[in-house]
């Protein structure tokens, strides 16, 4: 449905599968944490930057809850929320964000590893933007 542009029949359909997933496994389940997800990366599609936030914000309780706030898929969802708070010119937040990725990451992989260097970057940008 979400491809093609019935987006917010997919939006319905998101909802009936979260229903479902609570009813049956309970909402801290990792499978809530990933409808979350991908209504939040439907939410950005629509524009609907604060909606993809918040549900940024859901996946990112339960990914820690389930698997700890060093697990590089934390790191993953403070990046994509990075991204949402940058545009919408909440730029020290997002900062904040990508910070977080990556100290993970850094804790995770080391500090030289070839998959910071794009973080750093957007940091970089952004701390420049901000002056």
């Amino acid at each position: 449905l979400e491809r093609q542009g019935e987006l917010e029949d997919a939006v319905a359909m998101y909802e009936k599968a979260l229903e479902i997933i609570i009813k049956n496994l309970g909402g801290k389940h990792s499978s809530a944490a990933d409808t979350y997800n991908n209504m939040a990366i439907l939410f950005e599609r629509q524009g609907k930057l604060e909606d993809a936030v918040a549900m940024y914000e859901k996946t990112l309780e339960i990914k820690i809850k389930n698997l700890g706030g060093e697990h590089s898929s934390v790191a993953d969802t403070y990046s994509n929320m990075a991204v949402l708070l940058e545009r919408q010119g909440k730029l020290e937040d997002a900062v904040a964000m990508y910070e977080k990725s990556l100290q993970i990451n850094i804790d995770n992989l080391g500090g030289d590893h070839s998959s910071l260097a794009e973080t750093y970057n957007n940091v970089a940008i952004l701390l420049e933007r901000q002056g």
